[in-house]
């Protein structure tokens, strides 16, 4: 029963500024909802968002005042989910909750706004921004060939506040489906599948002209694109000799990933992300998951100060994650 539960606390997102903490918690209610608390009070700000038939998945802070975030049935499997995850903005408070992205049902509650139609359902979050006055998020919208199979995610800019979406990503290759985006919302790099053959493509501003990095066999690829820090660093998994894939950088002058792994972990794959004081910083440090999570830290005082929560905390898995560093 203890196994199979809804956690206390599935999970607790600080806001920009660090005063605010998104949780996504079933206390108070029959299904996981989202309570904003103030860490300056502390106290419970407010219950965000809550549903009788959906458990809050997925949530992100677009700025200090405004979240965003989508849904799930945990009663049911992952292949039989009763709706798309759709999207949903909401203040910190919990007012003038609007439907961005549909689920393709009608919800038991309708105390949600709706300023312009909202996009179908087979639109998925891909990127949320930073920033103070941010109010836009990066959605993509899944495309069919002829046989009804998804072949693309076309990217475009969707306005949280109002439902307005716009095209973005002109001129970028065809049948992409993987992007990855820098802080100012900009696609980066562009994955794309074909014949059989996989391609992955560099832009320095997000826009045309994109160039070839690599060109291989779909199912023999010669690294996988992780992810792009502030400073234009773009990260990726390559396979060493061991067989596992470890993360590393890539190398524009030789057009290869670095041969020295940036971390390993042997007996696993790579499976991670960096961490920084906001998405998209410098690293920090990089969050990894073997048959458990653990943080590698490139920053020497957070690494001491890891030391000392898990000296306090022994026993867990200790995350830490900060605001002005």
């Amino acid at each position: 029963e203890l196994f199979y539960g809804d956690a206390t606390i599935e999970s607790a997102v600080l806001s920009p500024s660090g005063r605010w903490l998104a949780l996504v918690t079933a206390m108070g209610g029959v299904r996981p909802g989202l309570i904003v608390f103030d860490l300056q009070t502390w106290k419970v700000h407010a219950q965000a968002a809550r549903f009788v038939d959906a458990d809050i998945n997925r949530v992100h802070w677009v700025n200090d005042e405004r979240l965003v975030f989508d849904v799930t049935d945990r009663n049911r499997g992952s292949g039989d989910q009763r709706w798309w995850p759709g999207l949903f903005s909401v203040s910190r408070d919990g007012s003038d909750r609007r439907q961005l992205v549909q689920l393709n049902r009608v919800f038991l509650s309708n105390e949600y706004r709706i300023t312009r139609e909202p996009l179908p359902p087979n639109h998925t979050l891909l990127h949320v921004g930073w920033g103070q006055a941010n109010e836009e998020v990066v959605v993509g919208e899944w495309r069919q060939g002829s046989l009804g199979a998804s072949v693309s995610l076309v990217p475009k800019k969707l306005n949280v506040l109002t439902g307005r979406s716009s095209p973005m990503a002109l001129g970028a290759p065809a049948q992409v489906y993987r992007w990855i985006f820098d802080t100012q919302n900009r696609p980066r790099v562009a994955v794309s599948r074909k014949d059989g053959r996989e391609t992955v493509y560099w832009s320095d501003t997000g826009e045309p002209p994109w160039r070839v990095l690599a060109e291989s066999d779909a199912y023999a690829v010669l690294f996988e694109p992780a992810f792009i820090d502030a400073q234009g660093a773009l990260y990726v998994t390559a396979v060493r000799g061991s067989g596992e894939s470890v993360l590393t950088r890539f190398d524009f002058k030789t057009g290869k990933p670095e041969a020295e792994p940036l971390v390993s972990t042997p007996g696993f794959d790579f499976q991670g992300q960096l961490v920084g004081e906001t998405p998209g910083a410098p690293a920090l440090g990089v969050r990894v998951l073997t048959d458990a999570e653990t943080t590698v830290w490139f920053d020497k005082r957070l690494a001491a100060l890891q030391v000392q929560a898990d000296q306090r905390l022994p026993g867990r898995v200790n995350r830490i994650t900060c605001r002005r560093c």
